[in-house]
């Protein structure tokens, strides 16, 4: 039986790869560059850093874009981004269930910010954030340390997340992990489970 669930954030517990790109893009409109919302929103997915580096070889652009672009970003996500259907119900469930949510993201302390803001904060634990002197994903130091902290099983222990730096990280920590994500085909090498909605998570923590 699976007693404790990590959650990544964006575009797992979050919706928030599209106002993202939606910011990203008026920054660029802003700059005079034209490019393609789907494109932009495809590398966004992979990580915000690879989208980045994208632009700045292709465009040479300044530090002063990354700037514009994060305090758009910030009024983008205070205003449109929400949870997932279901997140909240589902991390409400878990905890009422007598196991524990914790939350592992490369997201800054906005992630709490925001949690707070979607009143999911009180079924969460613990929380590792970007802000953490941990090696990023997937070393699996931040889940190591959630583990001892709390005296976590890793057999106990599912990490969820929509990218395989996700699922990496909890198989490099010896814990069980699941991929969301809507398309059914699509698979992960690293993913033990895949769900396509996050209220099919519950019925997988007693298996």
């Amino acid at each position: 039986m699976i007693r404790h669930v990590i959650w990544d954030f964006d575009g797992t517990l979050a919706d928030s790869y599209p106002p993202m790109t939606r910011a990203f893009m008026q920054a660029l409109s802003e700059a005079g560059i034209e490019e393609s919302y789907d494109a932009m929103l495809s590398i966004m997915k992979q990580s915000a850093g690879a989208l980045y580096e994208h632009v700045r070889l292709r465009y040479g652009l300044p530090d002063a874009f990354f700037t514009r672009y994060r305090d758009i970003k910030k009024v983008a996500e205070r205003e449109i981004m929400q949870p997932f259907p279901q997140a909240a119900a589902v991390c409400a469930a878990i905890r009422a269930s007598g196991r524990t949510n914790d939350l592992y993201t490369h997201r800054g302390a906005s992630a709490i910010a925001h949690l707070t803001r979607f009143g999911m904060i009180g079924d969460f634990r613990g929380f590792i954030t970007g802000e953490d002197p941990f090696p990023r994903k997937p070393a699996p130091d931040a889940l190591l340390h959630l583990m001892e902290k709390y005296g976590m099983r890793p057999e106990e222990s599912i990490m969820v997340g929509d990218r395989d730096i996700d699922l990496l990280a909890g198989r490099n920590a010896g814990m069980h992990t699941c991929l969301l994500e809507p398309d059914p085909t699509a698979t992960s090498a690293h993913a033990d489970f895949h769900i396509t909605h996050l209220a099919e998570l519950p019925d997988l923590l007693d298996k």
